[in-house]
């Protein structure tokens, strides 16, 4: 899990070349990461659950964009190989705590 506080953020890349920044007051849990090309064995999940993320696809989204997915707290985002910034407000991540 990754989280970030009021004056926080983060960048992270990712051995696919996958990268995300999360902003301040963000909290993101990487439920799954599988990068073994050679043995079509890939797989990437991640779980917004508050605050603010940039996403760029790498590697993983073009092999098999099936095996890429961002849950937040009200739906699932599939890539296709693809860019991105969303945002999970507070009082929607209050159902979702961990």
């Amino acid at each position: 899990v990754l989280v970030t506080g009021p004056d926080g953020g983060i960048g992270v890349s990712f051995d696919d070349s996958t990268t995300i920044s999360l902003g301040a007051n963000s909290r993101l849990a990487i439920d799954e990461f599988v990068y073994e090309p050679a043995d079509k064995n890939v797989g990437l999940a991640l779980r917004m659950v508050q605050g603010t993320l940039s996403y760029l696809s790498g590697k993983i989204g073009a092999i098999d964009p099936e095996k890429v997915s961002v849950e937040t707290p009200s739906m699932t985002i599939g890539i296709r190989g693809t860019k991105f910034l969303l945002r999970v407000a507070a009082d929607k991540a209050e159902d979702r705590k961990q």
